[in-house]
């Protein structure tokens, strides 16, 4: 027994160790990929509830954050506070339409939060797996159903613009944005490079 004893405690100083030692390698790389997306101006992509994304600000409030899910199941009053607080933050809606859907229309929280940060917020259905992709229509078909409730100005630059403004058009010109229609234009300059030097002209998606 006496043997079983000191086994288990070595077992568990063992553990304490690891935890700490990983706690710190953690510390470090969220650090090292913190400082490298602020030198090389790109966007980090954070899956995760709104701590971490306080705890990042916080390390480098310069750091431009691509907020997966707006954290999956946060409601709409913590995405609001962190849309709010942090102006270098964006993020997408997959697995929120549930929750932005009401009563047939629109989320009032939600609605009035998409008007006010309408440059940083787009659709999202994350097809992670074969079956999401296999319901591909019925995932955007929930985001039409509330975007038809939003201006059409925000609604338009929620859909598609604010994506081809971060992520680029895939080749195709026709997609190009200025920036997105009306009263919604980008209060943080996020341009895919390929747009730096370009032309640019606002016209209505390739249909």
């Amino acid at each position: 027994m006496t043997t079983l004893l000191k086994f288990s405690r070595a077992v568990d100083a063992l553990n304490r160790w690891l935890g700490t030692w990983i706690g710190w390698m953690v510390l470090v790389a969220v650090l090292v990929s913190a400082g490298n997306a602020v030198v090389r101006d790109i966007v980090l992509h954070v899956q995760s509830g709104a701590e971490p994304v306080h705890a990042l600000f916080a390390i480098d409030p310069k750091v431009k954050i691509s907020w997966a899910h707006a954290g999956m199941s946060e409601p709409p009053q913590v995405v609001g506070e962190l849309m709010d607080r942090y102006p270098q933050l964006w993020t997408d809606l997959s697995f929120h339409a549930h929750g932005i859907i009401r009563d047939g229309g629109i989320d009032p929280t939600w609605a009035a939060l998409f008007k006010r940060h309408c440059d940083r917020f787009t659709i999202g259905t994350d097809t992670y797996t074969t079956s999401r992709w296999d319901g591909y229509r019925v995932l955007i078909d929930e985001h039409r159903r509330w975007l038809a409730h939003l201006p059409a100005n925000v609604a338009e630059a929620i859909a598609w613009r604010n994506a081809v403004r971060i992520f680029g058009d895939g080749g195709r010109p026709r997609l190009r944005p200025s920036g997105v229609g009306g009263d919604c234009r980008p209060t943080v300059e996020l341009i895919h490079p390929a747009y730096r030097s370009a032309t640019r002209t606002s016209v209505a998606p390739a249909g």
